[in-house]
């Protein structure tokens, strides 16, 4: 099987299959990052987030890490609560998408970083990433809709 099966198989939740089609890969082609890239969004999908993290962390130690990696593994961070993990991710997406004059991840990494700000209670950091966010920006995050509303609002308490 090649590694786009592995998509295939999870839209079908068929995540076991998916996960070993992953593994095989990796097995074959250990210092390619694509393999762990696969199967860190199939982790996700299932929720098993840390396992995701650390897939990210192996394309890390492989030196290939991109801006969508360092985003994808911040949204995570901030999911099982490290927030300080999220905030440096972010910030490294948002500093590598600068760097190559790209803004696929900018504005979704600024308002995550801000989300993590206010849940370590730097209140100040929070206004300046929500600057970079529209006014109509929201995402299902944590169990809820959050907004760039809901962010200000909850820093003028």
């Amino acid at each position: 099987m090649e590694l786009s099966e592995a998509l295939s198989l999870a839209k079908q939740n068929r995540f076991d299959e998916a996960i070993s089609v992953c593994n095989s890969y990796i097995e074959r082609y250990p210092k390619q990052r694509e393999g762990y890239e696969e199967r860190a969004h199939i982790y996700s999908i299932t929720n098993e987030l840390h396992k995701a993290i650390d897939d990210i962390d192996t394309i890390e130690s492989l030196g290939l890490l991109n801006s969508g990696d360092y985003f994808s593994r911040g949204r995570w961070k901030l999911m099982v609560d490290d927030y300080n993990g999220a905030i440096d991710d972010l910030t490294l997406s948002i500093e590598g998408e600068s760097e190559k004059n790209e803004s696929y991840y900018s504005e979704s990494s600024f308002f995550y970083r801000a989300l993590a700000y206010l849940f370590v209670g730097n209140r100040d950091k929070v206004a300046e990433d929500c600057i970079h966010v529209r006014d109509d920006f929201q995402v299902y995050v944590k169990g809820k809709i959050r907004s760039k509303v809901d962010l200000l609002t909850e820093l003028a308490r």
